[in-house]
């Protein structure tokens, strides 16, 4: 993981404070490269927010939930149904956190 910029807030509910890291990363420089991903905790999951990863190409991966350490190992290598046609952007975001 890399961190390529910062965000600082007062905000208590981090749902709208995607968007201002967002913006930051098109000010870093070209020579930087592109950024294809970004990984944030759960507060920060929401159907705008992965819409707007979506809108600006980037692959998202925002914690769906709090999880239990050490689940059973077969629920671990458990192949996840297929994402249906109509799934929507946290329906394709959970599905990519299950593959």
């Amino acid at each position: 993981m890399l961190i390529v910029t910062t965000h600082v807030t007062q905000a208590p509910n981090d749902k709208k404070e995607l968007e201002p890291p967002l913006n930051n990363l098109k000010q870093l420089p070209k020579q930087f490269g592109t950024v294809t991903d970004i990984l944030a905790d759960n507060g920060y999951l929401s159907e705008d927010n992965a819409m707007l990863c979506e809108e600006n190409k980037l692959t998202s991966y925002i914690a769906v939930n709090r999880e239990k350490h050490h689940p059973p190992i077969m629920d671990r290598f458990q192949e996840p149904p297929p994402l249906s046609n109509d799934a929507n952007a946290v329906d394709t975001l959970k599905h990519r956190l299950k593959t």
